[in-house]
């Protein structure tokens, strides 16, 4: 029985082998000849339940186990992780092995954690590391002294001019370990001047000038002993980047004199040093100090280091050293461990890592972008940070729980992100960047070594099929396989993806490293030394980055993020989802993942209270009754004017009371759908009104509209009479201006009954996803609310003029004609033909002295277009609403500008199914001037609206969710089609025995809770894989200062290849638009074609009609164009060297070749040797291509070349 577990765990999961094994010689049975549990003996757990060690070499790890564990003894069955290891008690326990003369790897203790697998399983390590051969003294130096960088005799002189004291001042030369390669990429992308992402700051603050010298004293003797501290970074003059370590390099250390300010003179420092810092001159870290003013002596001093020279370890080793050091123990400190060995190590690469990234990302096609933030090249500067604990009995069911599970707490976090991910980011399938250790395979002592180990790789889940459990165990065997690459390039990773090379693969970074709470004997050694820690500054490049401290005990949880995701909620929700995946890992494995929650109640409370503003007094009138009540009020006040006639309230009734009778007479029922098709004048709106009045259902049809659509409408709709001119066989027509006699108000006895709130009242026609139009059915009552909820954010009464510029068969006409009629106001009808002359239609506004306009924003632009000085002048608007279609907020800054004290303008959203309008967003100047997008504000009064993802939850703000209303304005459903209006208009998730509409529409909460409208989910299209939302790609258009408005929409002209194309309203010439956008957004969303219209299409109902849009003419397809001049010859050249190709047309894309961000920087080297000029990687990216390259060039000063590219160590070009 003694190899059992072993045999067991072969074969399960380590939560699933037994902790204790007893041997019977049979079973105990019951009457029923069952296995008897409770007759079982009970096992004896006193001491270790493991074997006695069988060999020297298992008594030896058990005896290192014990020691690195901190526990008096260890079984040779007794599990590391579960007796409390982790990974940097992992490395240190693979040291000590080594140093007992046992040859073991950190992936052999991750795969066999007992000291019995271990001891099985210890291998020799079989890297060889070529020895350091630059000789002290040596006046020059030779290639065969540098044996992991080729360089030639000439580079070699290059590099020995930029050292102090020249070539007895070199140690050593080698090439960048592979994240170092990709800080340096940051460090190139970065802006001239601008802020490193990667220097990290610790401000000290010391008791007086001495103690302050005493620590820069111990810092320099850190230096002194660490090779990768005494190193620069170099490239120019060099045909790659290298690192060169110095044998003797000087802390700089500056003093600084703090300039006054009110902010605290910690982050005044901070400030006026800056963050920014040379790579080309070793240290790559300085000390600034200053004096606190009025501090009495203090000082303090801002410790700046480069992240390529340290990590997280690697810091908390520095700084123990320094306080031995200042303790008076220096002379006790281990020898230092060279860097050198770690890069030689880490440039290793046998095809492992390729195939291994192939297998685990290779159907991946898309970037896992949470809040759809994309942007990985940032400086952190508009990061905010957030810190969270989890500490106490929640932290200890953590461990507990993951103890069970045979896993470790990092694994339960790392899912517990990806369910956070999943959700932020509208993903079932999400990658994510995990930071490694990077010292598991780092070689002898890597657990003493200080300098930049880390590395960054992705890890993948695909949350939307796993259970818990098996997410837990999917995730740990991914962490773990990931230890046998945690030296691959991640660009290497992404290559092995589906994923563009222009694209980042992920943009979240998730960090879970253990770092012990500062002792007491550690606080009391600062205090001694008269130090404390007043302030650090760590950034990332990534717009999202979660750092978890495993600190023993307790989690300390460091969330770093830019706009619209906030790090405080993110943090939130991060603690709820692991501590409930925890509960779940514990008693319901088999649990879908995506049930975990990552919104506790008060979080989602609060979502689900953002949708509601108040109510509306129930309605108790129809629109008839309601109207008859604005007659009686003011009859004689004029209520519609159109061109040269107007009518009273009085005659306005007359009219439709004997209109009503003449469709009594013909036989129209209460709940009869009339159809009322008519041009635009006083007898339309009659007619609406008589239908209304008679009990029946208007049904409006646009006299533009095909004969066919008119026809098909009729019929679908069941009409039994149409009131105007149509030829629609077996349907009986009206003529108004024949219509009965009497014009008296009608009775209920004449129309069969009272005309009923609840009763329907018109049904429109909206395009339907399958050609045909559908008709939605809307009660009086959802309009009168409408109104009423109106009354309570617009002040509008008898003294206003509404146009009714719209088509009355589209709704907003509706909120036209009722919001002038029922408030008292004046309702000018504006003809067909005036509502397509923006200048026409100015005429009416001034002439008509019109107070409320209403407006799709295509319309408006080109009335906003055709406005001038002094029609501005005549006009008396007060408020222009907005709704129909997205208004991009930006587009109206010219309007502030030009009419600072014009009318209140107000954005509306809503759709036919819910009433014409749901919510209510008043701008202003200051709003527009630094809002993107559409927001759309809040709900109106009674109305509810949601934002749901794919599992109808409540998505946190910034999240894309799909827009849900409830509430009042909710129309029937759609007339005579039963299953749609069940498909569409559904049981309310929230509201017992209620329903919510579906809109198909996008949106996400501002951090203040009003709503950004973000277009249809169905408008979104698929361009090499990736999903686009036009209007992102509209917005950076709108930008280019040529551009006067935009539209972009996906053309197939060709089947099978969707293109992006702007069409564009332009002032002036707009040939670098798509350079332009390039700069903005990634390659896959710039437009492939750009045409240039003098005005959009309309549809009749104001909105646009990208039908009648031009096909563009879409440039050649670039791949093959020979080059047309030297320059782009030589780039051509370029190119091809960079990618291993035979050659490149001029117009190729670098990344649809294989292109990435490591090759670029190698680029830039090629193009400075052709070309003798300095090409930044920004622009490689902006210009991709060798005739955009040399078109750019062509524009650019000469510069002096200074960045040469990355190359392989020797190994890596032998291969």
């Amino acid at each position: 029985m003694r190899g059992l577990r072993a045999f067991v765990g072969e074969r399960l999961p380590d939560y699933m082998v037994p902790s204790v094994v007893v041997e019977l010689a049979a079973l105990p049975l019951n009457a029923n000849g069952k296995v008897d549990t409770t007759a079982l003996p009970e096992p004896a757990l006193t001491g270790s339940v493991s074997r006695p060690p069988a060999d020297f070499r298992e008594e030896t790890v058990c005896a290192v186990f014990a020691q690195v564990l901190g526990v008096d003894t260890v079984g040779v069955d007794d599990d590391f992780f579960a007796l409390g290891g982790h990974s940097l008690l992992a490395v240190r326990l693979i040291d000590q092995l080594r140093d007992r003369g046992l040859d073991a790897s950190v992936r052999s203790l991750f795969r066999t954690p007992t000291p019995a697998g271990l001891a099985a399983a210890a291998e020799p390590d079989a890297v060889e590391v070529p020895d350091a051969r630059i000789p002290a003294g040596a006046r020059t130096l030779t290639p065969d002294m540098l044996p992991l960088v080729t360089l030639s005799p000439a580079e070699i002189d290059v590099v020995v001019d930029t050292v102090d004291g020249g070539a007895a001042n070199v140690a050593d030369v080698y090439p960048l370990a592979p994240l170092q390669e990709g800080m340096l990429f940051h460090h190139l992308m970065a802006d001239a001047g601008a802020d490193d992402a990667y220097v990290t700051a610790v401000v000290l603050e010391f008791d007086d000038a001495e103690r302050l010298d005493a620590f820069a004293a111990a810092l320099h003797q850190v230096v002194t002993r660490h090779d990768v501290y005494r190193t620069a970074v170099l490239w120019d003059g060099v045909p790659h980047p290298i690192q060169v370590v110095w044998r003797e390099a000087t802390l700089p250390v500056t003093a600084v004199d703090l300039e006054p300010g009110p902010a605290d003179p910690a982050d005044r420092l901070v400030a006026q040093v800056g963050m920014t810092m040379s790579l080309d001159r070793p240290p790559l870290l300085d000390l600034h100090i200053a004096e606190v003013p009025g501090g009495g002596g203090r000082r303090l001093a801002l410790l700046r280091m480069h992240h390529l020279v340290q990590d997280h370890t690697g810091m908390d080793k520095a700084l123990h050293e320094i306080r031995e050091i200042m303790a008076g123990r220096g002379g006790q400190l281990p020898p230092p461990v060279p860097y050198r060995s770690f890069v030689a190590r880490a440039r290793r690469d046998d095809g492992a890592h390729q195939e291994f990234f192939a297998e685990l990302l290779g159907d991946v096609t898309e970037p896992t972008a949470p809040y759809g933030l994309m942007d990985v090249h940032g400086d952190g500067s508009g990061t905010r940070q957030s810190r969270l604990t989890v500490e106490g009995a929640v932290a200890a069911r953590i461990r507990d729980v993951a103890r069970q599970a045979g896993t470790s707490p990092a694994t339960v976090w790392h899912v517990a992100w990806a369910r956070v991910l999943a959700v932020v980011s509208g993903r079932d399938d999400v990658v994510f960047g995990t930071v490694l250790l990077g010292r598991m395979t780092a070689g002898a002592d890597a657990g003493r070594a200080l300098g930049l180990f880390i590395n960054t790789l992705p890890a993948r889940l695909r949350t939307g099929e796993l259970s818990v459990r098996d997410a837990v165990e999917v995730m740990r065997a991914q962490l773990i396989a990931l230890m046998d690459h945690e030296q691959a390039t991640l660009a290497l990773a992404g290559q092995a993806s589906g994923v563009p090379a222009d694209s980042p693969l992920f943009t979240s970074l998730f960090n879970y490293r253990h770092s012990s709470r500062r002792t007491r004997t550690e606080q009391r050694q600062d205090e001694s030394l008269g130090v404390r820690t007043v302030r650090t500054r760590e950034r990332q490049s990534y717009p999202v980055s979660v750092s978890v401290d495993d600190q023993g005990d307790g989690f300390a949880v460091s969330v770093d993020a830019v706009a619209p995701a906030d790090p405080g909620e993110l943090g939130d929700l991060l603690l709820t989802a692991v501590a409930d995946l925890t509960e779940a890992l514990a008693s319901t494995p088999e649990r879908a993942l995506t049930a975990v929650q990552v919104l506790d109640e008060t979080a989602r409370k609060s979502l689900l209270d953002r949708g509601t503003e108040g109510e509306v007094p129930v309605a108790v009138e129809s629109l008839a009754g309601a109207f008859q009540a604005r007659v009686a009020a003011t009859p004689d006040a004029v209520a519609v004017s159109a061109g040269p006639h107007s009518v009273t309230y009085r005659e306005l009734d007359d009219r439709a009371n004997r209109i009503a009778r003449s469709l009594l007479a013909h036989g129209v029922t209460r709940g009869a759908v009339v159809a009322v098709l008519l041009d635009r004048g006083v007898d339309v709106v009659a007619s609406l009104l008589g239908v209304v009045k008679a009990g029946a259902v208007y049904l409006p049809i646009d006299p533009q509209q095909p004969a066919g659509r008119a026809a098909y409408m009729v019929a679908d709709a069941g009409a039994v009479c149409v009131v105007g001119a149509g030829d629609f066989p077996g349907v009986p027509a009206l003529d108004p201006a024949v219509a009965h006699p009497d014009g008296s108000p009608l009775t209920d006895a004449e129309r069969g009954g009272p005309v009923l709130p609840d009763q329907p009242a018109y049904v429109i026609y909206t395009s339907g996803s399958t050609g045909a139009p559908k008709g939605c059915v809307v009660t009086h009552r959802s309009v009168m609310d409408l109104l009423a909820a109106a009354r309570q954010r617009f002040e509008v009464g008898p003294d206003d003029v509404w146009t009714c510029f719209h088509s009355f068969a589209f709704d907003f006409s509706v909120w036209e004609m009722w919001g002038a009629l029922l408030t008292g106001g004046r309702l000018v009808v504006v003809p067909y033909e005036v509502t397509r002359s923006p200048n026409e239609f100015l005429d009416v506004l001034a002439r008509q002295r019109v107070t409320v306009l209403s407006q799709t924003p295509s319309a408006f632009a080109q009335l906003q277009a055709a406005l001038d000085d002094d029609t501005r002048a005549r006009l008396t608007l007060r408020y222009v609403v907005f709704g129909g279609e997205a208004l991009d907020l930006s587009r109206l800054r010219d309007w502030y500008a030009a009419f600072p004290d014009g009318p209140q303008l107000v954005n509306m959203y809503g759709i036919t199914e819910t009433t014409v309008h749901v919510t209510h967003a008043a701008l202003d100047a200051a709003l527009v001037a630094t809002a993107d997008g559409s927001l759309v504000g809040r709900a109106l009064p009674g109305w509810r609206t949601y934002l749901l993802d794919d599992t109808l939850q409540p998505v946190p703000a910034g999240v894309t969710g799909e827009l849900y209303v409830g509430g009042a304005g909710l129309a029937q459903g759609y007339l005579g089609r039963a299953g749609l209006t069940a498909h569409r208009f559904v049981a309310s998730p929230y509201e017992p025995g209620q329903r919510v509409y579906r809109t198909g529409d996008l949106a996400r909460w501002t951090a203040d809770g009003t709503l950004e409208f973000l277009g249809r989910a169905d408008d979104q299209v698929k361009i090499r894989g990736f999903r686009i939302e036009p209007g992102e790609v509209r917005a950076a258009v709108l930008t280019h200062p040529a551009v006067r408005d935009a539209v972009v929409v996906a053309r197939e002209d060709v089947p099978g290849d969707p293109r992006l194309v702007a069409y564009l309203i332009a002032d002036g010439p707009v040939d670098d638009l798509r350079r332009h956008v390039g700069q903005l957004l990634p390659g896959y969303m710039v437009p492939a074609a750009v045409a240039v219209v003098d005005h959009f299409p309309l549809t009749a109902n104001g909105k646009l009609d990208q039908h009648a849009l031009p096909r563009p003419d879409h440039p050649a397809a670039g791949r093959g164009r020979a080059p047309a001049d030297e320059r782009e010859d030589a780039l051509c050249r370029a190119f091809a060297d960079v990618l291993g190709l035979a050659d490149v047309g001029a117009d190729d894309d670098f990344f649809d070749l294989g292109g990435h961000s490591l090759l670029a920087v190698r680029l830039i080297s090629r193009i400075r040797a052709a070309l003798h000029t300095e090409v930044r990687i920004r622009t490689v990216f902006q210009h991709p291509t060798p005739a955009g390259l040399a078109a750019h060039l062509q524009t650019q000063p000469s510069q002096r070349p200074n960045r040469p590219a990355l190359r392989p160590m020797r190994g890596e070009e032998a291969r």
